[in-house]
């Protein structure tokens, strides 16, 4: 990474010089700025969707913390949040040593999971827990003034796993068996007034950590734009993807500096579909549907819009699938490309495993600007091999509400996700 200006805009939208956080004795400031933090001569990734640096690398980073004062800053309470409110949680574990590995299965199997066979390096963008080596765990760390201990880089190539807690450790005892049980060797709370880093054991084959991001990631992606909505403009000439809400800042903003008046929805449509299974890649058969799959239906909204230039899927989906799945929807062409445009446009807050039990709402406009293209997309992608079995569009109607403007439909959808945050599949 590289650092673009010394001026950096905090999430309280104070700015802060990064040379006046470096020690007396430094002779210069030269670590690389984490991507969470804005420069001021750069658009706001919260605001305009726009990233510093790219979101698509698939890299972790260690050994480059930012300092205590500035760490110390980004972890301030932020407005717009209750007090009793708790960041989200993640786990990372940390892998065996070598010679650990050569007496315990256990520590074997561990390394066999998260290693690659073909180069020896550390599998990128795992699953919780996400594996990290023992030295470039230690070699991120810095401390607070308060006693707590920060994680600060990329966390196994997750972008938006950079600015994390360190709650516990615990260690799993008693082998791979029934008789195991899992031991806590560090906890935050009684370790604030030591000075000493968290104990993570050198000769155990299996330790967790457990870290734990700002408060303001209970609610969203962001620390100034709370709520799990995000919103795709792809029909702009300019794609971007904006989260919370800054949304209906950005709306209002573009609809002011085009001179134009706020779109209004006019049709709604529902629509609902089974997903294609495709081909197993192991026996090149197709895959067959399980009792499950057979009755499990997605379903979602299609708006049309008074400009009827293009129209809108919305749909509520699981938090961070969007990022965590490389940007593959199914309401684009490229989906299948190396790197789709959205996943080109997404925040690298935004870049984070997927969460089974959140969910996130979806919008996303696409070309198809009515009801009749919307169903030419549905059957042109429908079949085992494709993307929808059954695809039906079940409702339509005029909007009948008074206020249906684009910002208006935000608002509602913000006011949803932001007073319910869980995801259930219904049965």
């Amino acid at each position: 990474f590289r650092r673009l200006n010394s001026q950096v805009r905090l999430p309280d939208s104070s700015i802060i010089d990064l040379e006046d956080l470096k020690d007396d004795d430094e002779d210069d400031y030269e670590q690389p700025l984490p991507i969470q933090y804005i420069s001021i001569n750069e658009d706001d990734d919260e605001k305009y969707g726009q990233s510093v640096v790219g979101n698509t690398s698939r890299e972790p980073a260690y050994g480059y913390p930012i300092s205590p004062q500035l760490a110390e800053a980004l972890f301030m309470p932020q407005d717009g949040y209750d007090g009793d409110e708790t960041g989200m949680l993640w786990y990372a574990q940390i892998l065996p040593s070598a010679s650990v590995a050569k007496i315990s299965a256990l520590a074997r199997a561990i390394l066999k999971r998260y290693i690659s066979a073909e180069d020896g390096k550390v599998k990128a963008r795992r699953p919780s827990p996400h594996p990290i080596h023992r030295d470039d765990f230690f070699s991120s760390l810095i401390r607070l003034s308060d006693g707590r201990w920060i994680f600060s880089g990329i966390l196994n190539g997750w972008p938006a796993l950079s600015l994390l807690e360190v709650r516990a450790v615990t260690v799993r005892r008693g082998g791979m068996g029934i008789h195991s049980f899992i031991e806590r060797v560090w906890e935050a709370e009684t370790s604030a007034s030591s000075s000493s880093p968290p104990t993570v054991p050198d000769n155990e084959p299996e330790v967790r950590v457990t870290l734990r991001q700002p408060r303001w990631s209970a609610k969203g992606y962001g620390p100034s734009s709370p709520g799990s909505l995000w919103w795709f403009h792809s029909q702009r000439k300019i794609p971007r993807v904006i989260y919370g809400t800054y949304i209906i800042e950005e709306l209002r903003a573009h609809a002011s500096r085009d001179g134009a008046r706020m779109p209004t929805a006019t049709q709604v449509h529902m629509f609902s579909h089974r997903y294609s299974l495709g081909i197993d890649a192991a026996t090149g058969e197709l895959r067959k549907e399980s009792f499950k799959d057979r009755n499990t239906w997605h379903s979602g909204i299609f708006l049309e819009w008074d400009h009827e230039r293009h129209g809108t899927v919305v749909e509520l989906a699981l938090k961070n699938g969007g990022g965590g799945y490389g940007g593959k929807s199914n309401w684009y062409d490229d989906k299948n490309a190396p790197i789709p445009e959205l996943m080109r446009c997404i925040p690298r807050r935004m870049v984070a495993p997927w969460i089974t039990n959140l969910a996130e709402i979806r919008c996303s406009d696409v070309p198809m600007k009515n009801r009749t293209d919307f169903e030419r997309y549905l059957r042109r992608y429908e079949g085992p091999t494709k993307r929808f079995l059954d695809p039906v569009v079940t409702y339509s109607s005029e909007v009948r509400i008074s206020f249906c403007d684009q910002d208006h439909v935000s608002r509602y959808l913000l006011n949803y996700i932001l007073r319910n945050t869980e995801y259930h599949e219904l049965w």
